[in-house]
């Protein structure tokens, strides 16, 4: 890790089989937007989990510019269905 500091394995329950997988496409459901998760992370400053994911629908003029990033908890809450 950059800045010498160690993560404490035994707080953080970083992997889960229930997690998004990377690679897997996803619609929200709001929006109706398909998205790609392209990473899983951890916040820095609390450890919570999060999910990276990039847009595969260009439909703006940031989409192709910007990937985004939420709390697996919201992720995994309803707002996004998984594709098959």
């Amino acid at each position: 890790m950059m800045g010498g500091g160690k993560v404490n394995r035994a707080k953080v329950e970083w992997y889960s089989a229930d997690w998004p997988m990377i690679g897997q496409k996803y619609r929200h459901i709001k929006t109706g937007g398909l998205y790609t998760v392209v990473n899983l992370a951890l916040l820095e400053s609390t450890l919570e989990p999060l999910v990276v994911y990039h847009p595969d629908d260009m439909n703006s003029e940031l989409d192709g510019q910007i990937t985004w990033a939420r709390p697996l908890s919201q992720f995994m809450d309803g707002r996004f269905e998984e594709l098959d």
